[in-house]
């Protein structure tokens, strides 16, 4: 499965989430494409 962290906080340090295939600093860094998803469609 894929694993995608949020992590809202830059203080916080990447390398603590060496198991995610992901990052996200906001909710708009998300490309669903990247992991072979269809595109978010925002209502």
């Amino acid at each position: 499965g894929m694993t995608a962290i949020a992590i809202p906080d830059a203080a916080m340090a990447d390398e603590k989430y060496v198991h995610a295939d992901g990052i996200l600093r906001t909710l708009t860094a998300f490309r669903p494409s990247a992991f072979g998803l269809p595109a978010l469609e925002w209502a």
